[in-house]
């Protein structure tokens, strides 16, 4: 299982998510490999589960300067995770609907409450037509091996967010609306998605 961070360079950075506490380290210096020297201005926060949350606060410490972009439930979530994380004047608080403008990308955000915790968000990029889709779309699945695609992403589907199908259903009418070319989770067994870039 990778977990995903991707990063939007553009005349403002946004990086989706962070990744598990176990790989801060790799995490970081992938990210400011990508940067090349250059300051995030935002970081998009999706999904609050740990494997995917947990380094914020160790982002923030290395970008002390960037603005976090995330709903209400997920700023209360944070602040409950986080106890020694100060984000005055450092939060972007987003509603339903709400969009933010890099430059050429212009971000979307499209609340997810249950798929599969109640503060998720998913986010589309209207330039490039990609949707960052927090834990919707995911796939288990050996990083190695050649196997079937389909079989590995209903298991997935079925142990994360089966149970939440009613509001599975609700995200993706309203992902049928949006002219989607490409899908970047934040779990996928994918070994060339752990940190994609979009230019």
């Amino acid at each position: 299982m990778s977990y995903n961070s991707y990063v939007i360079m553009d005349e403002k950075i946004a990086v989706m998510d962070t990744v598990d506490a176990n790989f801060k380290d790799e995490w970081l210096e992938n990210v400011a490999k990508v940067l090349d020297g250059a300051k995030p201005d935002y970081l998009v926060v999706q999904h609050m589960e740990p494997d995917h949350a947990a380094n914020i606060e160790n982002f923030m410490k290395a970008y002390p300067d960037t603005t976090v972009v995330a709903n209400t439930k997920t700023f209360t979530m944070m602040g409950n995770f986080f106890r020694n994380l100060n984000l005055d004047g450092k939060k972007l608080v987003v509603a339903n609907g709400d969009s933010l403008t890099l430059g050429k990308h212009v971000l979307t955000f499209v609340f997810a409450p249950m798929v599969h915790w109640p503060e998720v968000m998913v986010t589309y990029d209207s330039t490039d037509k990609v949707l960052f889709s927090a834990d919707g779309f995911g796939k288990f699945g050996a990083l190695d091996v050649e196997e079937d695609w389909d079989c590995e992403a209903r298991r997935y589907y079925i142990g994360i967010v089966g149970k939440y199908g009613a509001q599975v259903q609700k995200l993706l009418k309203a992902a049928a609306t949006l002219d989607i070319q490409t899908i970047c989770p934040l779990a996928w067994s994918n070994p060339h998605r752990e940190l994609g870039t979009l230019p």
